[in-house]
């Protein structure tokens, strides 16, 4: 996928590193290294064809499918050690130069260890005074860009004087319900809200699966982001070891460099294909939003200095009332709870309006009631969650998935029949505008997955209890999960019990007394929202205030993104409007030739 796509692709000279993880446990690969016998190696990865040796007990290791799949794309030399990796050379597509490292034991597993292998390759480089590249594209192994993406980012980066430049990503796939889902968030919300940063080029968290740096970027970046985390810190985990690309985001707009959401640039990615394989990635991805949002917005005011500072308040409030791992949840509870109650008076007819003298009344209890009930459910969730990747209780997530969809189309239903919004013209301006206006954003640089903009609102209401409050609970009830210490979502059983007899016991009680606070803490608050909200009277008061936020940050973000947008288009230094492909939801690559499979894993 992302080998035939850079072999295709028209722009600058390029040289690709690729880094394989996933190998470091592999008796093959300790053996070599031990050994230094290279050619098991060579032979198990071409399945004995190009080899003498014959194949050992390796030959159905899983850890390397991806290195035989390489062999089978590319060309590749026969392999050296060095840096504690095995190294692999060839040429692929128009002679373009490449380089294999598969990692060996003593190599970290991680995509911030690769990107600072990376970093260290062309700091050496730099040092033996050979040519330097004026760019740095990081790309996830399966991400495909289209043929004149690069160079077309590129293009943006230097012309524009950014720091770095993302392209949209979209889903390769849309076969699942969860698919589609990851769809409509990444066409609607996710472009909605970078094309609104990016008018003052501060997009952040720029998607890692395909950024673009500057070198001035990175070298000033690369120093910092290259530490090592404090091992007991859960802080420093939801930040660097779970959070690399918002982390690095984070670092490059504090030293000022400004970065940009390229509406005409896109790429194609392999999301997580069911809702069990979704949640993991969201659980790492929630408390990774937790660590490095509270870190931008009030440990890093540098970033702020600038047109930006007017996206601070909103963001912050946006914190405040929308976001499932801040506060966000305690608020859709208290909304759910005042939907819900009062249809349930009039259905057993005990509905009773707060008395005269001002206290409350029948209905305040039962709304109590309600949203007692939901709480406790939602914390005998977070119970069960805590200490437990997300494919170790897969009965109890998809339990729980199944009832939040349940109960957000049971809201829906009471909306319509109960409350009759459709009679409110307010409520067709809240539903429709944001469709008509992400249209717009994207309408001038060519159209992907169109059909994600008429399900944005049905997608959003099925899905959103999934987004906003199972994930971020689940992700913070493992606050203290850390990829080195066997808890990343990555990993399987067998990682997980060889990282367990590490002696990291202190370790690992410590970060589980900091989740433990930390989880204590962020339910005290939320659960806190409705019932003061509820004993005051002032629910509604409350409400009232949570869907004026929702449509200025709305009415800002639509109305900032369409200026960018057509900046983009007309004026924007560095864009090419002939290069900007027509709708290609549907098409495919099956007929292409054996010259561009040649370059098909190149980002791997």
């Amino acid at each position: 996928h992302s080998i035939g796509s850079l072999g295709r692709s028209e722009g600058p000279t390029m040289r690709i590193l690729i880094f394989v993880d996933g190998a470091q446990n592999s008796p093959l690969i300790q053996r070599a290294f031990d050994t230094g016998d290279l050619k098991s190696v060579e032979a198990a990865m071409r399945d004995g064809k190009l080899s003498s040796v014959p194949l050992g007990p390796w030959s159905d290791d899983e850890s390397l499918h991806t290195l035989r799949h390489l062999a089978e794309i590319l060309k590749l030399s026969t392999p050296v050690t060095v840096h504690g990796c095995l190294r692999f050379t060839g040429l692929v597509g128009k002679r373009v130069p490449f380089e294999v490292y598969v990692k060996g034991p003593e190599v970290l597993r991680s995509k911030r260890a690769s990107h600072a292998f990376c970093f260290s390759l062309l700091a050496g480089d730099e040092r033996a005074k050979r040519p330097m590249p004026r760019a740095v594209l990081l790309m996830d192994g399966d991400t495909a860009p289209e043929p004149n993406t690069i160079g077309q980012m590129f293009s943006c980066l230097v012309s524009q004087g950014l720091g770095c430049t993302s392209a949209v990503v979209m889903p390769e796939r849309v076969n699942t319900p969860a698919l589609v889902w990851q769809t409509v968030r990444l066409w609607g919300l996710n472009g909605m809200i970078w094309s609104a940063q990016s008018s003052v080029g501060f997009q952040h968290p720029v998607c890692g699966a395909c950024a673009m740096f500057s070198m001035d970027a990175l070298a000033s970046c690369m120093d910092e982001y290259c530490k090592m985390p404090r091992e007991e810190s859960v802080w420093d985990s939801m930040r660097i070891e779970m959070g690399e690309d918002a982390y690095f985001t984070h670092l490059a707009l504090e030293k000022g460099f400004k970065i940009r959401y390229l509406l005409h640039c896109h790429v194609t990615v392999f999301q997580p294909g069911t809702w069990l394989e979704y949640l993991t990635q969201q659980c790492r991805w929630k408390r990774s939003h937790f660590g490095n949002r509270l870190d931008l917005l009030f440990c890093r005011p540098r970033a702020w200095l600038g047109l930006q500072a007017i996206f601070w308040p909103l963001e912050v409030l946006e914190s405040f009332f929308i976001r499932g791992e801040f506060l966000g949840s305690g608020w859709a509870v208290l909304a759910f709870t005042k939907v819900t109650a009062p249809p349930l008076l009039d259905l057993t007819g005990l509905g009773f309006p707060r008395d005269a003298s001002g206290g409350h009344g029948r209905t305040s209890v039962v709304e109590l009631l309600v949203f007692t009930l939901v709480w406790t459910a939602l914390v005998l969730y977070v119970v069960l969650s805590a200490g437990h990747p997300v494919a170790d209780r897969p009965r109890v997530h998809q339990a729980a998935m199944g009832i939040s969809v349940v109960m957000l189309a049971s809201q829906v239903l009471l909306a319509f029949a109960y409350w009759k919004v459709y009679l409110f013209w307010s409520f067709w301006a809240f539903l429709l505008l944001p469709v008509v206006f992400t249209y717009l954003i994207r309408f001038p640089h060519g159209l992907r997955k169109s059909w994600a903009g008429a399900v944005l609102l049905l997608a959003g209401v099925a899905f959103g209890g999934i987004e906003n409050l199972l994930a971020p609970m689940a992700g913070l009830a493992n606050a203290d999960a850390s990829a080195m210490l066997g808890w990343g979502t990555r990993q399987g059983a067998g990682e997980r019990a060889a990282l367990a007899k590490l002696e990291v016991q202190r370790i690992q009680t410590e970060r589980k007394r900091a989740r433990n606070r930390l989880l204590a803490c962020w339910l005290f608050s939320n659960i806190s929202i409705g019932v003061t909200l509820l004993l005051l009277g002032m629910e509604r008061f409350g409400l009232q205030c949570f869907l004026a936020f929702i449509a200025t940050n709305l009415a800002v973000n639509l109305t900032v993104g369409v200026g960018y947008s057509m900046w983009l288009w007309l004026a924007a230094p560095g864009y090419s409007r002939d290069e900007v492909s027509a709708e290609s939801d549907d098409s495919s690559d099956d007929g292409v030739d054996e010259a561009e499979i040649s370059g098909a894993a190149l980002g791997a």
